[in-house]
């Protein structure tokens, strides 16, 4: 488990008040609804507030511009994203 994962987990379970547990699940990401490729969550920087986190395709560098809004949950990111469909 990358650092990355290991940080998005605590967050994810201590973030409404609700104290840090040694478990935690996200939902499978699925793939961009636009080119196929792999995604992943990452963090949004919020100067006002508590860190944001949205899902962006990998394949960003390579012309592939999904990504979905911010929200301030790691799992509300993913049902967000995997609600999409191509569009």
């Amino acid at each position: 488990m990358s650092r990355h994962e290991r940080r998005q987990g605590r967050l994810e379970e201590g973030e409404k008040g609700g104290g840090m547990s040694a478990t935690f699940s996200t939902p499978a990401i699925a793939p961009c609804p636009f080119c196929g490729s792999d995604a992943a969550t990452e963090p949004v920087v919020n100067l006002t507030g508590p860190t944001l986190w949205r899902v962006r395709c990998k394949n960003y560098n390579g012309g592939c511009a999904g990504s979905d809004a911010a929200v301030d949950r790691v799992k509300d990111a993913v049902a967000l994203w995997n609600k999409r469909t191509n569009a």
